[in-house]
């Protein structure tokens, strides 16, 4: 059969007039406009494949619920709109989803008859539509408000190519050229200079800058698969899993493209807050003035000369266990004579990137979420309110790192145990005898807590944090010695 894709043919019809024996129809057909939903029960992000689609489609394929026409009594599992602060639900039953957006939709994964207009169907199922593809630009329009992040969508049936997103007209009114797709197995976003082409039905988010119009050129429609980058760019693409399961967060990366800044660039994408009950988290932290503390899934900066660029690298686990393990897979382009190393700021551990290909290590957890009450998730993630786990530094060879690299001598242990009702013990080492400090500090910066304050000799040391002192929340362990000084974050429960 034919593979993906939009097909001309002439159709030669004969008939019996004398005076014109043949008519020739010029035929114009697509062959795709279908997805293989497959996998956990759990969130899609997607996108209508083809116009003048409603939501009453949607509910033939599988169950819609808690909208207008379809079990309105119960908690819905269709969001169609977002702008900037909320997801809006389905206006349910003849509603027509807009081309060229997305929208959100949980599959139970599971066979069930509730005895209305709308059934659930376990996975894997196939969506697919009768209804015709898009075959025009379709213009989109962007909005501004709350965290500017855009949820938009394929309009095609067949395969779309983000590998041009800068030059589609309206990429002007984004604040990235980076778009962000949701794999609902592996709880993780995928970005686009990793994975740049996505299905037919596949739904994504662009991050806006100003309101507007961006259109999604019929030029990009392309088949399936990854495709190569022409001259690419230094990219180290990380990612962190479950060492016992299926969750993932892949969408993290550290680029240094051409025309970088030290800031805010078009380069640059914020993090988007997984939308998932359970689920992994990685990203950098941005350390310009203009962003400082700011998540994000993609880090780039100028390419590093005579000092080595560090940036903090920050991980969370939210209900997915303690044990991780972090991997670097996509390293492309960089040049053959810069160092890549992943510093462990808990343990003060060093990985060579190029020799090692991942690391595993334990976290304190979160406690996992309601995986249908998300209604505090909205798109950006938040900034940073804790230290950073690691620090990726990466330079030519024999380059020393820049201001805030971390120091192999000075350590800080994450204390144990983490979150703490009582006594959690915190160990920390000295390269030299001198005057230390060890404090602990809430997250408006006052100095609750000293453990430690004055001479100390050169060597391993503990101390003890008496959590039954402090209220509940999370507060910062502050080791300071001469000009250094180091940071990490405890829990505390009641």
């Amino acid at each position: 059969g034919l593979t993906e894709g939009t097909y001309t043919a002439d159709l030669v019809v004969t008939t019996n007039d004398p005076v014109q024996p043949t008519t020739t129809i010029p035929l114009a057909f697509t062959i795709g406009g279908r997805a293989t939903v497959a996998g956990i029960a759990g969130w899609r992000l997607l996108a209508s494949p083809a116009v003048g689609m409603t939501v009453d489609n949607l509910a033939a394929l599988n169950l819609v619920q808690g909208v207008p026409g379809f079990y309105p009594g119960v908690q819905t599992n269709l969001f169609t709109g977002y702008a900037g602060t909320a997801y809006a639900p389905s206006t349910g039953t003849g509603e027509t989803l807009g081309s060229g957006r997305g929208f959100w939709w949980y599959f139970f994964n599971q066979n069930l008859t509730p005895g209305g207009s709308s059934n659930s169907v376990a996975l894997p199922m196939t969506l697919a539509t009768t209804l015709p593809a898009a075959t025009a630009n379709v213009p989109v329009a962007l909005h501004a408000a709350g965290d500017k992040f855009n949820m938009l969508g394929n309009p095609f049936g067949t395969s779309l190519s983000f590998t041009g997103l800068a030059t589609w007209p309206g990429a002007g009114n984004l604040a990235s050229n980076v778009a962000q797709v949701w794999d609902a197995n592996a709880a993780t976003y995928d970005v686009s200079v990793v994975y740049p082409t996505v299905s037919p039905w596949q739904g994504f988010w662009v991050e806006g800058n100003t309101a507007g119009t961006l259109t999604i050129p019929a030029s990009a429609r392309t088949t399936g698969g990854v495709l190569e980058r022409a001259d690419p760019a230094p990219l180290v693409a990380f990612t962190l899993a479950q060492a016992d399961g299926p969750l993932q967060d892949r969408a993290v990366a550290l680029t240094f493209p051409e025309g970088a800044t030290a800031g805010t660039d078009l380069a640059d994408a914020a993090k988007l807050a997984p939308f998932a009950g359970a689920y992994v988290s990685a990203s950098f932290e941005a350390t310009s003035e203009d962003a400082a503390g700011a998540l994000r899934a993609v880090e780039s900066r100028p390419a590093p000369t005579a000092a080595a660029v560090s940036v903090p690298l920050h991980v969370a686990s939210v209900g997915a266990g303690e044990a991780l393990v972090l991997s670097w897979p996509v390293v492309e382009a960089v040049p053959e004579d810069w160092t890549m190393t992943l510093t462990d700021l808990a343990t003060g551990t060093t990985v060579d990137l190029r020799t090692a290909s991942s690391y595993a290590f334990t976290v304190a957890p979160e406690a996992a979420r309601d995986p249908l009450d998300l209604s505090a998730v909205h798109g950006a993630a938040r900034q940073a309110l804790a230290p950073a786990r690691f620090t990726v530094t990466v330079g030519p060879r024999g380059a020393t790192a820049g201001e805030g690299s971390p120091t192999a001598a000075l350590s800080l242990d994450a204390p144990r145990p983490n979150p703490s009702r009582g006594a959690s013990t915190v160990g920390f080492s000295l390269p030299a005898a001198g005057a230390v400090r060890l404090s602990v500090v809430d997250l408006l910066g006052r100095e609750v807590a000293v453990l430690v304050d004055g001479e100390q000799a050169a060597g391993r040391h503990t101390a003890t944090v008496d959590a039954s002192r402090l209220a509940p929340g999370v507060y910062v362990l502050r080791l300071a010695s001469g000009t250094e000084a180091l940071t990490r974050r405890i829990v505390v429960v009641r």
